[in-house]
Formats: structure tokens, sequence, C-alpha cells
């Protein structure tokens, strides 16, 4: 089955990025991603192909992606916690139990730890765990049953960092 729908994600893919993102290729990759998930597909692309958005229609289940770095954060997402105003979010994805948040950043790894120690702690999170990597950094921390991590590493092209924000009830 996860071949089955890694599969339908490379398709869809191709089919997105070499077919200028018409409603036709909408359609088209709808379908594939149908023959992977089931019925109730709904992809999203806009004119240029910068944002878009792939839904499970029957759950609301969903991941979206902005090459701009101008994504919100999920309405389900705790008012709480925010992500660090020097973070572009590039990409959110709530998936009924979970969500998460991935967003791209100059700040060093240590600017970025101290940021979120402190915003967690402020907002009532207490403190489960950090691994400290140096240039990666994984931390957790857990509050009423729910569970918030962030991972904090550099970006594919090593200029920046990447920092994942993953929640879950």
């Amino acid at each position: 089955m996860r071949n089955k729908i890694w599969f339908s994600l490379v398709i869809l893919l191709l089919v997105v990025g070499l077919s200028g993102c018409k409603s036709p290729q909408e359609k088209a990759a709808e379908k594939i991603m149908e023959s992977g998930f089931g019925n109730g597909v709904d992809i999203d692309i806009n004119n240029d192909g910068q944002v878009m958005k792939f839904e499970d229609e029957a759950s609301g289940n969903y991941i979206a992606t902005d090459a701009e770095g101008e994504m919100k954060l999920p309405d389900s997402w705790p008012s709480e916690l925010s992500v660090c105003d020097k973070c572009k979010i590039m990409s959110v994805a709530d998936m009924g139990a979970g969500l998460q948040v991935i967003a791209l950043t100059d700040e060093k790894p240590a600017d970025l730890k101290a940021w979120y120690k402190q915003m967690s702690a402020a907002a009532g999170w207490t403190e489960k765990s950090i691994m400290d990597m140096g240039e990666m950094l994984i931390m957790a921390y857990t509050k009423n049953g729910a569970e918030v991590g962030y991972t904090i590493a550099p970006d594919e092209d090593g200029e920046g960092y990447m920092v994942s924000h993953v929640y879950t009830k």
C-alpha cells in the first residue's frame, strides 16, 4: 500500500510539474491520487504552481505547500504555540491526530533553541527532552496529554535551517 501511495505521489508531481497546472491536469492528478487513496481527493494549484494543496475530502486531512514561504498556521494549531517570526512557513499538514509545520530560516540553531525553549515554557509546556547536536536539534514538550516537537536541521542547500514543528493531540 505504501509503495502505491509513493508511486501515486511521484506520478502526481510529474503530471503537475510538466503540465503548467491547468484545470485538466489538476483533474488528472486527482484521479491518480484517488487510485492510491480512494475517492474524495481534492487538489488545488494556483496559476503559477507556487501554492499546492492536497486534501482528502472525507477526513479533511490535507497537505499544503507554498514555494514563497507565505503559509499560515492551520486553524487547529494551538494558539499558544507560535513559529519563530524569523521563519518562513513553507508547508503545513493536518493529518487528523497530528499537525506539521515546516519552516525555513537563516537563524542559527542556538538562537532557535533559546526562542522555542522560552516560548514553550511561557505557554505552559513541560520540557520532555532536548537533543543538541550542534547543527541539529530535537526538542520535545508536553502539556495536558498533547505533545509538540521541534526539529532544527540544516536545509538542503546548507545556507539556512529547516524547522519542523509537529503537534499531536
